[in-house]
């Protein structure tokens, strides 16, 4: 998110994303770019129901940790 400018957007949405991402950082981030009374709109945010949901959620974290 490098070179969006803080506090300068409306509306931002990330749709079938975040949970792909390091969750607190990104809302931290997505937050610093909304101007004041900007609205985040986050859909389809999966959360592991089975054990092969399970097994599977920490992919994309060790993905991100190796990726930096």
């Amino acid at each position: 998110m490098a070179g969006l400018p803080a506090g300068s957007y409306d509306v931002t949405s990330c749709v079938a994303t975040i949970h792909h991402l390091p969750f607190a950082r990104t809302l931290t981030r997505l937050r610093s770019r909304l101007a004041p009374g900007g609205t985040l709109v986050i859909v389809a945010l999966s959360r592991p129901e089975g054990p092969v949901d399970t097994c599977l959620a920490p992919s994309p974290s060790r993905a991100n940790a190796a990726m930096g």
